[in-house]
């Protein structure tokens, strides 16, 4: 949120933000999958980019409840698995301790509903790696391109947005602030108050 003098409060928002399919040729645009439904960790983590080629599970344990075996060669790589069975944060970590640097998950059900993905309540550690939840037909055809032998490459990062409620000169007025990104990129919202007066954020 930037705010100079007496102009009204305007926000810049990240360019990259969820889960984007990366071009195989040279000079074409990234796809941003939308919806791109953070985890709830993701706040914790440093905010890089993370990019790698993307794993499909076994089919055998295609919603990654269970451990990834060395066969699958996840060290470095962003691991593709289906919603269900299991926390979303179990998923991640046992996607980590296989060697990945993040999970993209494709929902099992139309269409997706979920705004985060939440951690286990029950005291297990918290991910390391970034996770994101994609629509069931974008995880479907992810799948069929991997089945049928092709590489093919992701960058996941999470940016988190905040807004600013209040003017320095006039701190009391109320004001709007519209959000707009033409349709191109995934955006994903979490409210969090912070009351520090003269400043709502």
């Amino acid at each position: 949120l930037r705010c100079a003098a007496e102009e009204p409060p305007t926000m810049d928002v990240a360019p990259h933000s969820g889960v984007s399919i990366l071009p195989v040729i040279s000079g074409e645009r990234p796809r941003l999958l939308d919806p791109s439904v953070p985890a709830e960790w993701e706040f914790d983590l440093s905010g890089d980019i993370v990019f790698g080629d993307i794993v499909a599970a076994a089919t055998t344990n295609a919603q990654g409840c269970s451990a990834h075996g060395a066969e699958l060669a996840l060290t470095g790589k962003i691991l593709l698995a289906q919603r269900g069975t299991c926390f979303f944060s179990a998923k991640a970590l046992l996607a980590q301790d296989a060697g990945a640097v993040a999970v993209i998950l494709y929902d099992n059900e139309e269409p997706t509903t979920l705004a985060t993905l939440l951690k286990a309540s029950d005291g297990s550690a918290t991910p390391e790696i970034p996770a994101f939840l994609i629509s069931r037909a974008e995880g479907l055809a992810l799948l069929a391109q991997l089945g049928a032998g092709a590489t093919v490459s992701a960058s996941l990062s999470f940016m988190a947005l905040e807004v600013t409620h209040g003017h320095p000169l006039e701190p009391d007025l109320p004001i709007t602030v519209n959000i707009s990104n033409d349709g191109r990129l995934p955006l994903s919202w979490t409210a969090a108050p912070l009351l520090a007066a003269p400043w709502t954020r």
